[in-house]
């Protein structure tokens, strides 16, 4: 329910903050797409636990995610939980996110 709820719904969130614009100066793409991206998954959690059925214990799903953001000259990307994103660029894989993982003590 919860990898669904959010699919459906993260992109109202995203457009709610206010950050990502078009045609805002390359410059701040960077930082208004990490705090849009914080944002919109913080209220997005803020709104699944308020659901009923998550509130009740009726329903115990979670999810992760992958969100990237494509500019002209940036690749924004933003995961929750263990979801990992990787870039082939000439024939190489560079990682685009960290895992998230309880034993890592910057979590």
């Amino acid at each position: 329910m919860v990898a669904h709820y959010a699919a459906k719904h993260i992109p109202r969130f995203l457009l709610d903050t206010k950050q990502l614009v078009p045609n805002m100066p390359e410059s701040e793409v960077p930082r208004r797409a990490q705090e849009g991206f914080e944002k919109a998954i913080m209220a997005l959690d803020k709104e699944l636990q308020q659901l009923p059925e998550v509130q009740t214990g009726q329903d115990q799903s979670g999810s992760t995610s992958v969100m990237t953001l494509l500019s002209k000259e940036h690749i924004i990307c933003a995961n929750t939980g263990d979801s990992r994103a990787v870039l082939c660029h000439a024939g190489e894989a560079v990682a685009l996110s960290y895992d998230h993982k309880p034993y890592n003590p910057v979590e």
